[in-house]
């Protein structure tokens, strides 16, 4: 990928500038579309503004998207600009169905009318659209019910069309939840380190057996890339991304506290409460991910207790420099 275009939409988000940073490492010229500027930025945050080209504006801006393809020629593309947060889905679903269906046709439209020789295309979608389903590989049924879920559904469906019409070179990958340095979004693991680093007991709902599989984000980002570079035997395939590290909140909740008393000797005690509220997710999921090990010999590097311990010191050290 040396010295090669790189086009990542959603490229200002967690996933997406940890994406750029391992691309901009690998001597890529990198392209980033971000929906608006925000103080908080992860790419400030990762070190690496100055360092990619950041375009401003919307995915279903044709005109946009055309002349991000006319300036910058990318070789290979990974689409990652979504509503990927279940509760704003829930919250705005028109919204939410127009950016992760619509918006992936508008960019593969402008795709294929460009003309351009890309290398790659990697639509990134997610676990979710499997449903509730354990140890699910990608030929099972998708049973995806929710606002999120079934829009990167017909995300994917629309990914597959222009593929098989349009022949263009697309794979698409379902990871798992992908945790790391993610300050801004509220998902469990930086609420709970945030707690711990805070000084305050982080919270365990009781009565709630939901399971996740986690996949540190490290090691997604270097899935997308290996899925890109090997497109000649990718193409037109889905591949889950896990590592088999499933945990419930409760066990996701103790693990992080032992790592925060091992790395950093703060002690905290778990205080268990009731949520007060139906939890509107789905409750139990993971996936058989063999394929992507079998097809392109991938595996993750990081164990959980890496990844966590990693994710532990990288708040630590942004929060006592200020950057949080």
């Amino acid at each position: 990928m040396e010295s090669k275009n790189v086009f990542i939409t959603g490229g200002a988000g967690f996933v997406g500038a940890h994406l750029a940073k391992s691309l901009l490492e690998k001597g890529t010229n990198v392209v980033v579309l971000q929906h608006d500027l925000k103080r908080r930025s992860y790419l400030n945050l990762l070190g690496i503004a100055k360092d990619v080209n950041i375009v401003l504006g919307d995915i279903n801006d044709y005109e946009l998207l055309r002349r991000i393809f006319v300036n910058y020629e990318p070789d290979y593309l990974f689409h990652l600009a979504a509503v990927s947060i279940v509760s704003k889905a829930l919250k705005y679903p028109t919204t939410t169905y127009r950016i992760n269906a619509v918006g992936t046709s508008n960019l593969l439209e402008v795709c294929f009318l460009s003309k351009l020789p890309s290398s790659a295309i990697l639509i990134v979608s997610t676990d979710k659209v499997y449903g509730e389903q354990v140890n699910v590989a990608e030929d099972a049924s998708l049973l995806c019910e929710g606002i999120y879920e079934t829009s990167k559904a017909c995300e994917e469906l629309v990914a597959r069309a222009y593929l098989k019409t349009f022949h263009l070179p697309i794979v698409v990958s379902r990871a798992c939840n992908i945790f790391g340095l993610d300050p801004y979004n509220r998902r469990i693991v930086p609420n709970i380190i945030m707690s711990i680093l805070r000084g305050e007991n982080p919270v365990i709902y009781m009565g709630e057996d939901s399971c996740r599989e986690y996949i540190y984000v490290k090691d997604a980002v270097d899935a997308y890339i290996k899925l890109t570079e090997n497109i000649s035997i990718t193409c037109g395939n889905t591949y889950n991304i896990g590592t088999g590290y499933v945990l419930s909140q409760e066990e996701m909740v103790l693990k992080i506290a032992d790592l925060a008393k091992e790395c950093l000797d703060i002690n905290v005690k778990p205080g268990y409460v009731n949520r007060g509220y139906p939890l509107s997710e789905i409750k139990r999921q993971s996936m058989n991910s063999k394929k992507i090990y079998r097809d392109i010999g991938w595996k993750p590097k990081y164990s959980l207790e890496e990844g966590l311990k990693e994710t532990i010191y990288a708040f630590q050290d942004c929060l006592l420099s200020g950057n949080l």
